[in-house]
């Protein structure tokens, strides 16, 4: 387990460098599940969740902004490519990238597809104790609550410190 978050924790140094401030938390949400999501309730980000996050981001940043040299000026901060790239961060690409990790950093492979094969793999790795573990590596500070490990189970609203 300790293998697994250390190049989870690698990956995600990559990862986090190409998000935007507005979306760190949602990236990391996003991330989160990839990390300990099941095979079957795969959890991607897309279809009417990107839409609803273009849709939230276009609100928050076209609101119009008085300039004292030419009067209303429109904001440009709508969502643009980058703010976006993120959301292409698949389950099978980080396994993918997370075994490559392994080999190259400490001459192992972690042979899995998810976190499912994973847990079966290790014999018997728990998902909170991954949570966990990754969690304080990469100072991430979560909601307190109780989650339902098996579905997508981390939203934007559920990170509460972020890595700086």
């Amino acid at each position: 387990m300790e293998l697994l978050c250390r190049c989870a924790r690698h990956i995600f140094r990559e990862y986090i460098r190409t998000v935007e401030s507005h979306c760190l938390a949602a990236s990391i949400a996003h991330f989160l599940n990839i990390l300990v999501g099941s095979g079957e309730n795969a959890y991607t980000f897309g279809g009417n969740m990107l839409a609803s996050l273009e849709m939230d981001l276009s609100r928050k940043y076209k609101k119009k902004r008085r300039t004292p040299a030419n009067g209303l000026v429109s904001s440009s901060c709508s969502p643009t490519p980058k703010s976006i790239a993120w959301t292409k961060l698949t389950q099978e690409a980080f396994w993918k990238e997370l075994s490559d990790d392994s080999l190259s950093h400490f001459d192992y492979v972690i042979p899995c597809k998810n976190c499912d094969s994973f847990i079966e793999w290790s014999g018997g790795a728990k998902r909170v104790a991954i949570i966990r573990r990754f969690c304080i590596l990469s100072g991430i500070q979560l909601a307190l609550k109780v989650y339902n490990l098996f579905l997508p189970i981390f939203f934007d609203i559920f990170i509460l410190e972020l890595p700086i």
